[in-house]
């Protein structure tokens, strides 16, 4: 009985069939691209299984190329492969794979080919094109500020962190650090000064404050991209930061008493900012020789708005050779429309102070033949409570005889309160709410009294505390 039991198993099992060979290679993929950047791409697909399109694959090939499509199994196995791939999924679930390393502005052609336990090859996949992005230099640098060393001589300067290409992208691992180059005037060669690493934000000059110096940040990549730099920092004792405009015919001057917005501590914005100018070519024709927009930039290149405390910010306007001095006028937009703020002539250009970035304009316009108040900021109420914003209040003025100028505070029963002061600039008197004693006014209506050149002028404000 034994016997015949083993040989009834041998039978069945030399009944059994031979297990088939696996010759069913996986189906192709169908890539597609997902985002760039400057130096990778992102690739996509659904995974395509075993046997055709059911199952799960052993591995995945990603071979890529500049030189052109892959199209052939000669071309596909010409082409370097991609390093670090994903391991397959089951079949229909969706993949990617970030590609790295690649140049930038340059179109590459892929190809993906799967493999199953078997080694059975799938077809090739389509061969998709992608582009990486353009090599867009590093943004400008942000929060720059300097402070002076009296004893040494020395000047420090330094600067916020960056984290965006100029194009918004992130930064990555072509962005080396920083130049810091120096220049004896805003229109004289900035040369090299020191290069640094991306990580250090800030850099002493030993004996800088020996002479007069304008240095500039640029931020820098391995690509040999520098960013633009528009903004310099003075080592002289205002340590002024000067945003100026690509074709230098503005410039906003912030001394270090008014720069407390510039930085995030100091503005509704959180974060550190810097201003630029875009000029306005359309609006320039009869009387109008400059037409500018003076915004303020986010370190993440937005936009964004804030108010420089009492006295103000000094912005600059140089008009074209031949223009007559003696009818220019620099106007602002109030939302409305461009009123007259006036100016001063600083060398070759002119000048007056602002609270705000905004539109502004030089141009032609008939100017006072005698003494008169042009405007008042705030044109109405100031709160004089040490917050940085409308202190004082600034009465600006016309004065074409360059006769001297004084001006008085009165309450509304006619006693004089107190003198108004020279500034924010030559052409303005301000009054910080004190009476003549140093101690703070009451609140309530005031009147101020200009007198120059054989007239006078008279308003009132509103003081609140």
């Amino acid at each position: 009985m034994r016997h015949a039991a083993l040989a009834f198993t041998m039978l069945a099992c030399a009944a059994l069939p031979a297990r088939a060979a696996d010759v069913t290679p996986p189906a192709a993929a169908a890539l597609s691209a997902g985002s760039a950047t400057r130096r990778s791409v992102e690739i996509r697909w659904d995974a395509p299984g075993d046997d055709g399109a059911v199952g799960t694959a052993a591995s995945y090939d990603l071979r890529y190329t500049p030189i052109g499509p892959i199209d052939t199994a000669a071309k596909f196995a010409a082409a370097p492969a991609a390093a670090g791939l994903p391991v397959p999924a089951a079949a229909g679930t969706p993949q990617s794979f970030a590609l790295t390393g690649l140049l930038a502005a340059t179109t590459y052609y892929l190809a993906l080919r799967s493999a199953d336990e078997a080694a059975n090859l799938s077809p090739l996949s389509n061969s998709l094109q992608v582009l990486t992005l353009t090599a867009a230099p590093p943004a400008p640098v942000a929060g720059i500020r300097g402070t002076r060393d009296e004893g040494t001589g020395a000047f420090t300067l330094s600067w916020s962190a960056l984290s965006l290409y100029s194009d918004g992208s992130a930064l990555d691992q072509d962005f080396t650090g920083y130049e810091l180059r120096r220049s004896t005037s805003l229109t004289g060669v900035f040369a090299p000064v020191a290069s640094l690493s991306s990580t250090t934000l800030s850099y002493t000059d030993p004996g800088s404050l020996t002479a007069a110096a304008l240095y500039r940040i640029h931020s820098a990549d391995a690509l040999g991209g520098f960013s633009t730099a528009r903004t310099a920092l003075s080592n002289d004792a205002d340590t002024r930061v000067i945003f100026t405009s690509p074709d230098g015919a503005a410039r906003l001057e912030v001394p270090a008493a008014v720069q407390g917005p510039l930085f995030a501590a100091g503005n509704p914005l959180g974060e550190d900012v810097r201003c630029e100018w875009t000029r306005r070519p359309a609006e320039e024709s009869g009387p109008v020789f400059l037409s500018y927009d003076l915004s303020v930039v986010q370190a993440d290149l937005g936009a964004g708005d804030l108010i420089f405390p009492q006295p103000g910010a000094e912005l600059y306007l140089t008009p074209p050779a031949g223009a007559d001095w003696s009818r220019l006028a620099v106007f602002g937009d109030n939302g409305v429309d461009y009123t007259k703020l006036g100016g001063l002539r600083s060398g070759d250009s002119l000048v007056i102070t602002v609270t705000r970035p905004g539109r502004y304009r030089l141009q032609e316009a008939a100017r006072a033949s005698a003494f008169q108040v042009t405007r008042v900021v705030p044109s109405k109420v100031f709160t004089p409570n040490g917050d940085g914003i409308n202190d004082a209040i600034a009465i600006h003025f016309e004065n074409p005889g360059r006769d001297t100028v004084s001006g008085d505070v009165f309450d509304v029963t006619g006693s004089r309160v107190g003198s108004l002061k020279l500034g924010p600039s030559g052409d303005s008197l301000s009054w910080d709410g004190k009476d003549g004693s140093g101690q703070g006014a009451r609140p309530g209506v005031y009147i101020y009294q200009l007198r120059g050149g054989g007239s006078s002028a008279s308003g009132t404000v509103v003081l609140v505390r």
